[in-house]
């Protein structure tokens, strides 16, 4: 897919086949993410894999993280009645590479439930399935290193590095497992990219930004689900939560992933040339050749995005 047939498709009302590659269990945006995810009517979320993380405060090593947010998957899914779903348990750990230094390392791929899924999936489909990943590269950098040919039956959706206005793109899931990352930007693969944070406040996925009170009025009722996601959830990632109802605010950066493809009109995208990542996460510019991807690069209205994620959420209610 060419970036022009990417954005075409990403605006069209082809109903798309979406896996949901996440780390739940880390901190909260995922579940939300996910429940939203489930919701939508312009694609269907067709499988879910578990990605590995290590957050010292939560689990003591990459394969308990893999393993803590398959859990939480289950939970979520329990909880607003989709346990239709399969979920499958990903890489334990980072990928290892031969060449550390190299601009496209060559990643060793890990055989796994979620990489096994990804590559049947892909061989299997008549049409483009978009990866929609949420965490760090390892699953799909590993399914992709496996058997490059699913690059031509997918597309990658990645939150993934900081805007290329920061000049280097170091955050969380880059940092969860660099060279899954670094192949991932460039192995080819259609890619849609959904950078972090940028200089300019309005532009990235973390304008997604509220606080309890909205929780509290998005979610009300007695419904299980509801009560998760209106203070359970929050209050078990985040003690803060049940202090000053206005003190309290949270990046639901996750919910970006989702809402491009199901309320693409309220996003801009721009074409962009890939910078290079080098070895100390810093970018480098201007080099020719690079691979190109289709950017996220701002919410038009970032308070509707989150109301269409709690309206979604809220279907769910018994």
């Amino acid at each position: 897919m060419t970036i022009e047939q990417i954005l075409a498709d990403v605006k069209s009302d082809r109903k798309k086949k979406v896996i949901f590659d996440c780390d739940a269990g880390n901190e909260i945006d995922d579940q939300y993410a996910l429940a939203y995810a489930l919701s939508c009517k312009r694609f269907d979320v067709i499988s879910i894999s578990a990605s590995q993380f290590k957050n010292t405060a939560l689990v003591p090593n990459r394969h308990e993280g893999m393993l803590e947010g398959y859990r939480e998957v289950k939970r979520v899914l329990a909880l607003i009645g989709r346990e239709d779903v399969p979920v499958y348990r990903g890489v334990g750990g980072k990928l290892s590479a031969f060449d550390e230094d190299a601009l496209l390392p060559e990643v060793i791929p890990v055989d796994c439930e979620a990489v096994d899924n990804i590559i049947k999936t892909a061989k299997e489909s008549d049409e483009t399935v978009y990866i929609m990943v949420t965490g760090c590269a390892t699953n799909i950098s590993s399914a992709i290193a496996k058997d490059p040919t699913i690059k031509d039956n997918i597309c990658v959706m990645w939150m993934g590095c900081s805007c290329p206005d920061m000049g280097g793109a170091a955050e969380f899931n880059l940092g969860q497992d660099r060279f899954a990352g670094r192949y991932l930007m460039n192995c080819g693969v259609p890619l849609v990219w959904l950078p972090t944070v940028s200089v300019d406040e309005t532009k990235g996925t973390q304008t997604l930004k509220t606080g309890r009170r909205f929780l509290e009025n998005a979610f009300t009722g007695d419904d299980a689900a509801i009560r998760y996601f209106r203070s359970e959830l929050p209050l078990e990632h985040d003690g803060g939560y049940d202090e000053d109802p206005e003190g309290w605010w949270h990046i639901f950066w996750d919910v970006a992933a989702p809402a491009v493809l199901e309320t693409p009109e309220l996003c801009e995208f721009e074409e962009v040339e890939i910078p290079r990542i080098r070895g100390d996460e810093m970018y480098s510019f201007g080099e020719t050749g690079r691979p190109k991807a289709l950017m996220f690069v701002k919410f038009k209205d970032p308070m509707k995005v989150l109301d269409n994620m709690a309206k979604g959420i809220n279907s769910f209610a018994e």
